[in-house]
């Protein structure tokens, strides 16, 4: 009987002391914690200790991680305009043009499209093409990726090329990718580009993402090309760490507004 008599005094104890769920949060990591579990899990541990306060009897019941991608480019298909896309140029002779165009595209009719048109026998113009894109991080993804399609066109001998460029908040101007020179009548088909971009996404800011063209002066001095190129289906891919952390303690629910990993 003495047994029973201990076996219900210690269940009394330990419903009185239960833990109980406080809140279940999902929250984007700031940094890349790939395979550092055990490290988010202790620094949980010290943000939980200021947040939720001294002398409290708690526990962090588990840290479970994914990752969730994201799409800052909001216009990457130009189905209906270019919206949230900026032209410019360096184009001392007015042989260049950028537009938006409501047929053509890749997968859908819409895209944008830049042209070099040479009327002059007499001249050898050259000319820079380019549209930009910004966007603002506030954490730094795990990892990265640009990609794009595009198609280059040329009609006579030239010297014509395109390139995909990011801008780093910092200023600094990356070039990810450059495309073979065409130099006589040519005709690409639609390109695809996809390239590793994780290295230059370290810091939070505005990144820039542009798409470039450029016309040299072409090796027959007199010859008048017309150089396009068309781009479609154009973006950023982040994919981001992120975590689960459910806390447990044995008081009444504390509010608090959100954990970080630093």
């Amino acid at each position: 009987i003495w047994f029973f008599l201990l076996l219900i005094f210690l269940c009394l104890i330990f419903l009185s002391k239960s833990l109980v769920v406080v809140e279940q949060l999902n929250q984007t990591e700031s940094s890349n914690i790939t395979g550092k579990a055990s490290t988010v899990e202790q620094q949980q541990i010290n943000d939980l200790l200021n947040v939720l306060a001294d002398n409290l009897v708690w526990e962090v019941e588990e840290v479970k991680f994914g990752y969730s991608l994201s799409y800052p480019v909001q216009n990457m298909n130009f189905t209906s305009d270019a919206s949230g896309w900026t032209y410019g140029e360096v184009d001392t002779d007015n042989v260049a043009i950028g537009e938006w165009l409501a047929s053509g595209g890749h997968w859908d009719p819409g895209v944008y499209h830049m042209q070099h048109e040479d009327a002059s026998p007499l001249s050898n113009p050259v000319s820079e093409q380019w549209i930009d894109y910004n966007f603002t991080l506030d954490s730094i993804p795990t990892s990265a990726k640009i990609f794009a399609w595009y198609e280059l066109t040329t009609d006579d001998d030239t010297d014509f090329h395109a390139e995909i460029r990011l801008i780093h908040p910092n200023g600094t101007e990356f070039i990810l990718y450059t495309s073979p020179t065409l130099t006589a009548t040519s005709d690409t088909g639609w390109v695809n580009v996809e390239s590793d971009a994780s290295q230059y996404f370290d810091s939070t800011g505005t990144y820039t993402l542009r798409l470039y063209v450029q016309t040299r002066q072409a090796p027959r001095s007199r010859d008048r090309p017309t150089n396009d190129a068309y781009w479609d289906d154009v973006g950023v891919e982040l994919n981001y760490t992120t975590y689960k952390v459910e806390v447990w303690h044995n008081t009444t629910p504390v509010s608090y507004t959100h954990l970080r990993a630093h």
